[in-house]
């Protein structure tokens, strides 16, 4: 069956050092266990967009004792495009849609706006606009309904194994990101 539409995660991806949690728990002497304990539930909020940034380091200064005065996800965010992979995008979108589905927080959502790197496809799914995030199986359900697409017509790229095996539960087509290299050999 012809792929009609493809499903590409943005960090990980298309953009790679996009990862701040690293710098976090260092900046605030904090283990990557203690971290999610003070947020609780928390993270998952601002990932729906079902509360701001300000709000979840609000929340997360209460119940760490330790204040934030900063968007600490925005102060350590250095995203850099992958320019080999945005090229293959542009290739992609001669042949079949090309849609971004994304687990992200509205100043991650907006840098990427601001500096055009959502510009290569053709929408974007963000967890923070839908109210959903990955891997819950609604988050593909979302995408695919909106994109009046069958699951099987449907390729999904992310370097997270759990979504991969989430959306490919669907019988959307999966690739685990692991390279420009292996993904133009897997497409």
């Amino acid at each position: 069956m012809t792929t009609k539409l493809y499903i590409f995660d943005m960090g990980g991806v298309v953009v790679q050092n996009s990862d701040v949690f690293g710098s976090i728990f260092d900046y605030l002497k904090v283990s990557e266990a203690d971290f999610y304990n003070f947020c609780g539930p928390d993270f998952m909020l601002l990932s729906n967009g079902k509360i701001s940034v300000q709000e979840f380091w609000r929340l997360f200064s209460k119940h760490s004792g330790i204040p934030i005065a900063k968007d600490l996800f925005l102060e350590f965010f250095v995203p850099k495009l992958d320019t080999e992979v945005v090229k293959l995008i542009s290739e992609l979108k001669h042949r079949a849609r090309v849609v971004c589905g994304t687990n992200t927080l509205e100043s991650h959502y907006q840098y990427h706006l601001s500096h055009e790197e959502y510009a290569v496809f053709d929408k974007v799914y963000a967890s923070n606009k839908m109210g959903i995030s990955k891997p819950d199986p609604n988050f593909f359900r979302y995408i695919l309904q909106a994109e009046n697409t069958a699951a099987a017509e449907s390729c999904f790229v992310d370097d997270m194994f759990e979504n991969v095996t989430a959306a490919g539960k669907l019988g959307i087509k999966t690739i685990h990101f692991a390279g420009i290299t292996a993904l133009k050999a897997s497409l």
